[in-house]
């Protein structure tokens, strides 16, 4: 599970300050998790939110990835993240590559920042291959 803090539309630590470039996870390729975003207002109850990343925000290619959920009310959104797409498997070509997510609620942004992305590391010579 990675979990984060955003104020203004980015990720922070604990204290408020913007996370450093070495304070950002990178993800990896064909990984499958939960991504917990806590923001500083609540959200109504039922608002369909969206979580997208991408190493950029094309809108001719399909994005690396995208989750959607409901909130429950509060001030936290949990997204269910799988990255075992073909469009990650192309795109990520190098480790620690910046990798941009963006969390909107309709036609409102939430969230614009960065975090990291690698190929994952091969195994027995062969990397990993998505369903298409």
């Amino acid at each position: 599970m990675l979990e984060f803090i955003v104020r203004k539309k980015r990720l922070v630590d604990g204290g408020g300050a913007p996370l450093s470039i070495h304070g950002r996870p990178s993800i990896e390729f064909a990984t499958a998790f939960r991504m917990v975003l806590h923001f500083d207002e609540s959200l109504p109850e039922g608002t369909s939110c969206a979580l997208v990343g991408d190493i950029d925000f094309d809108d001719a290619t399909t994005p690396m990835f995208r989750s959607e959920c409901s909130a429950a009310g509060g001030r936290m959104l949990a997204f269910d993240v799988d990255t075992f797409t073909e469009s990650f498997k192309e795109k990520c070509r190098a480790f620690r590559e910046k990798l941009f997510i963006e969390v909107t609620a309709g036609d409102r942004v939430l969230l614009q920042d960065y975090l990291a992305c690698s190929p994952r590391v091969e195994v027995d010579g062969l990397p990993p291959e998505p369903a298409l």
